[in-house]
């Protein structure tokens, strides 16, 4: 699913008027499985890989690792009270993420629900799957 998510998120841009290589985006949750620090086979770790491939200025935040963890896996880390970004693309559906207010995060223009776990407020989720908007 990671380059299916990576070919929603090129959609979403378009609509939203973000050009991919300009935009910043941040990847919520890298584990495999919610609410657990597993990263075998995560397809977050994956998709972030497409996007460092692609000159595309990506950030992570997750809950279940510290900033210098996320470092040492050559992670760039972004800190939901201060950072900014265009997009945040939903990575693992750890719970925290159910709740969280995506209103505060600064320039925020949409969110890609690759986990189909949020609702849409006043930012426009763009899900994978049933049930949601397309891009």
């Amino acid at each position: 699913m990671p380059y299916y998510t990576f070919n929603v998120m090129k959609r979403a841009c378009r609509k939203f008027g973000v050009e991919p290589s300009e935009g910043k985006f941040a990847l919520f949750g890298i584990s495999y499985k919610g609410g657990t620090r597993d990263l075998r086979d995560s397809p977050a770790l994956i998709f972030h890989g497409i996007l460092k491939r692609e000159n595309i200025d990506i950030t992570v935040h997750d809950p279940y690792f510290s900033r210098a963890e996320m470092r040492e896996l050559g992670l760039k880390v972004f800190d939901s009270k201060k950072d900014t970004c265009d997009a945040i693309i939903i990575g693992c559906d750890h719970p925290d993420f159910k709740g969280f207010d995506f209103k505060r995060i600064k320039g925020l223009k949409f969110i890609i629900d690759g986990r189909n776990m949020i609702e849409g407020g006043k930012v426009p989720v763009i899900g994978i799957g049933r049930n949601h908007s397309k891009a």
